[in-house]
């Protein structure tokens, strides 16, 4: 059997059909049952059934969480971090402002949980409306920067603050907080820092130099753009130090995650996107 027909089999005995519209995966030794209705979200879970979807992510989850953790899940998509933290943590609260996401984000919930709270809005610095540009809606790639213009790609959606975001927050319980808002991330950071200047909290940040670098080049050479795109990144990294231990993700802990950004942004013809953790100093 070749390494196509394994890869098919270990498919099928991971993710099965249950319906229509449903499929029951295996992820982290967690059974699921996700909607499955579009060749984005089969292709997806397909992946994330094989290993071939943040396997680093998952890991961190699975070690990390515990049942007195409450999570944050910023930029949830259709649902992978917030399903499995569901899981693992005492309660998830989600947030995702594609509609179209959030409508698979909503069933793949309500299929599953039953300690998860999600709302279909942005995170950012205040209440109000974000523009967002997206390639295709309920893809993971809608983001707020480099917005141009108007069309069917831009949609405008409700926005609530991070300050907001307390409420769900009590002082005593350890906090987990995923985000992954496509180079949003840049324009938030010092929210992001309040957010996490606190004991017992852990963040799972992913940083999108890439997407930082392609809003760039709209005023700018290419060089430039790479060097404004690692330096803002740079100083991103040093703000979160203030605060506690900061990681690289997907390269060994040893790696300084300083080291990581600068391969990221300069030693690829495509700049990369990639993952750090954050655990606070108490």
């Amino acid at each position: 059997m070749n390494e196509t027909d394994n890869s098919t089999q270990q498919v099928e005995n991971h993710i099965s059909p249950q319906d229509s519209q449903f499929s029951s995966i295996v992820i982290a030794d967690q059974n699921f049952s996700v909607l499955t209705t579009n060749e984005t979200s089969q292709q997806f879970w397909k992946a994330a059934v094989l290993g071939r979807w943040e396997t680093e992510t998952i890991d961190y989850l699975t070690q990390h969480l515990t049942k007195e953790t409450v999570v944050l899940d910023i930029g949830a998509w259709i649902g992978p971090v917030t399903l499995l933290c569901s899981r693992l943590a005492k309660n998830v609260v989600s947030f995702e402002p594609d509609p179209v996401a959030f409508s698979q984000l909503e069933k793949n919930v309500e299929r599953n949980c039953h300690n998860v709270e999600i709302t279909n809005a942005a995170v950012g610095k205040k209440e109000g409306i974000l523009t967002l540009q997206s390639h295709g809606l309920g893809n993971s790639m809608t983001s707020a920067i480099g917005v141009q213009g108007e069309g069917e790609n831009i949609i405008q959606v409700k926005m609530i603050s991070f300050s907001s975001l307390k409420k769900h927050i009590v002082e005593t319980d350890p906090l987990f907080v995923k985000i992954d808002i496509e180079g949003y991330e840049y324009e938030i950071s010092d929210d992001i820092l309040q957010l996490i200047n606190r004991p017992h909290t852990k963040l799972l940040l992913s940083l999108h130099p890439r997407n930082l670098y392609h809003s760039l080049r709209e005023n700018m050479s290419s060089l430039a753009a790479r060097r404004e795109a690692f330096q803002l990144t740079y100083k991103f990294i040093k703000k979160l130090r203030q605060f506690g231990e900061v990681t690289p993700v997907e390269t060994a802990s040893f790696i300084p995650t300083e080291v990581t950004a600068f391969r990221c942004v300069f030693f690829r013809r495509n700049l990369k996107n990639f993952t750090l953790a954050f655990s606070s100093k108490n």
